[in-house]
């Protein structure tokens, strides 16, 4: 028995959302900053360079997710690990 599939354009937000632990990213930093699962770094870093290494080197050793808040020539904060070890997904 096949399944057909609905096309994304017809999917309401509440279709796709029906299954999602958070509402947002930001329900999920705070979940994750309370159990001790996210560092927040606020020193300058750069996009480029320096955030694909600290954030190998953390999920090599399954560290925490980092959120880097100031990073070098850009407007928004990145994050990485969100979903790097099986108690986070």
């Amino acid at each position: 028995m096949t399944t057909a599939l609905t096309p994304i354009a017809r999917l309401r937000p509440t279709d796709y959302n029906r299954g999602m632990a958070y509402r947002s990213l930001s329900e999920l930093l705070d979940d994750l900053a309370r159990d001790g699962e996210l560092v927040r770094a606020a020193a300058e870093v750069d996009a480029e360079c320096e955030i694909a290494e600290i954030a190998r080197r953390q999920q090599a050793c399954g560290g925490p997710a980092i959120l880097f808040e100031n990073v070098r020539q850009r407007e928004t904060a990145v994050v990485t690990g969100l979903f790097s070890t099986a108690k986070r997904i």
